[in-house]
C-alpha cells in the first residue's frame, strides 16, 4: 500500500511541476510576442499619450539638468582619473 501511495504522489507530483511548466513556458512566449508587436507598432511611431503631462518636479530635473557647469565636470573627471591612476600603482 505504501509503494502505491509513493507511486501515486511521485505521478501527481510530475504532473503538477509539468503543468507549472509549460504555464511558464506559454506565459514567456506571449510576453516575448507582445513585446515584439508593441516594439513594431508603437514604439517606432513615436506613441505618446497626449494626456500625461510632466510634473513639476520633472521639469525642475530637467533645468537642473541644463545648468550643470562644465567646470564641475572637467574636476569630477580629473579627480576620477588620478583615483584610478593611483588605483593602478597601488594594484
Amino acid at each position: 500500500m505504501n509503494e502505491s501511495l509513493v507511486l501515486q504522489a511521485l505521478k501527481l507530483m510530475v504532473i503538477g511541476m509539468g503543468t507549472v511548466f509549460l504555464f511558464l513556458s506559454l506565459m514567456i512566449f506571449l510576453l516575448n510576442l507582445q513585446a515584439k508587436i508593441v516594439t513594431k507598432y508603437f514604439l517606432k511611431t513615436g506613441f505618446q499619450n497626449p494626456n500625461l503631462k510632466e510634473s513639476k518636479e520633472v521639469k525642475k530635473l530637467k533645468n537642473k539638468e541644463e545648468k550643470i557647469d562644465l567646470e564641475v565636470v572637467a574636476v569630477i573627471t580629473a579627480a576620477v582619473k588620478r583615483f584610478r591612476a593611483k588605483k593602478a600603482q597601488n594594484g
